[in-house]
This record gives structure tokens, sequence and C-alpha cells, in this order.
């Protein structure tokens, strides 16, 4: 019988141990990885991109679940992208893209992951990396949240915007 004690403490306090080890570890997940770059191709960084997804609120939320002005927001980037590829001469036209970005609760674009999609124009990682980088350093949502927020969506060069104002011009 004094055996049986013994070992249901054993147990209890092994319990415990366990449970302490899980809970330290799922809290060191949820630290930001200081090595995560600024831009990176979604399928590199795989566990410090998880850990960072699963900690961000989305921009839907930000927008207090308005579709059109979620919307606008990620437009209103995405047609900023391709003002800038105009400006440094890096040609977007065909590229499409899947895009995961993550600001701060300012608008700052902490993180920008992208995955080219099969139908898009074939372009180099590093061109479309280093443009990505000058993005997120020179660009700023127009809108604030009260935490770090996040999106994943897409995006196809030219813009819409950029498709219809060449169009009324031809006109």
């Amino acid at each position: 019988m004094l055996n049986l004690v013994v070992m249901n403490r054993y147990i209890s306090w092994g319990t415990v141990v366990f449970f302490m080890f899980i809970l330290a570890r799922m809290e060191a997940q949820t630290v930001e990885s200081p090595d995560l770059p600024n831009v990176f191709v979604i399928g590199d960084h795989v566990q410090e991109y998880e850990r960072l997804y699963l900690k961000n609120i989305n921009l839907l939320e930000v927008c207090k679940d308005d579709m059109k002005l979620a919307f606008e927001n990620w437009m209103h980037m995405v047609e900023k992208m391709d003002d800038l590829s105009q400006e440094l001469g890096v040609d977007l036209k065909g590229i499409k893209l899947w895009l995961n970005v993550f600001w701060d609760a300012e608008g700052n674009i902490k993180h920008l992951a992208y995955y080219p999609k099969p139908t898009s124009k074939n372009i180099e990682y590093n061109l479309l990396t280093a443009f990505f980088k000058n993005f997120v350093n020179s660009y700023q949502l127009p809108l604030k949240a009260s935490q770090d927020f996040s999106h994943y969506g897409s995006a196809a060069f030219p813009t819409l915007s950029d498709r219809l104002a060449s169009k009324s011009q031809k006109n």
C-alpha cells in the first residue's frame, strides 16, 4: 500500500513537471524570432513563419469585419507596390503572387512573405526579394490598430487600377 502512495506522488509530480515543460515550450514559441528576415519566400523559415502567423489578428478584424474597407486597404498596398516597381524600373507585369503581410499596430510592415503562383511569369527570387525589401522600408498602411495584424492574400501585376488607367488613355 505504501508503494502505491509513493508511486502516486511520483506520477503527480511527474505530470506537473511534464505540463510545466509543455507550457514553457508553448510560451517560447510565441516569442518572435529575431532571425526571421523582413522579406522571405513562403516555405523558408517555416517554424518562425508559423509562430508569427499564429500571434497576429487579421486585417478584417482591424477593419471591424468591413470587407470593403479591408479590400481597399489591401489594394492600396498592392497599388503602391505597382507604383514603386515602375519608379525603380522593376518589371512586375505578369507576376502573380500569394502574399502574407505582417504589420505592426502603426501600419508599418514588419514582415512580408511571398510565393509566386504557378501561372506567374518567372522572376528571380533574389530580385523580387530585393524589391520587396525596398517596399517594406518605404510603405506604411494608412490604418492603425490596437495590436500587430496580418493578411494573407494574393496580388497580380499590373494592378486592376493600372490596367483601367491604361485602357482609358487608349480611348
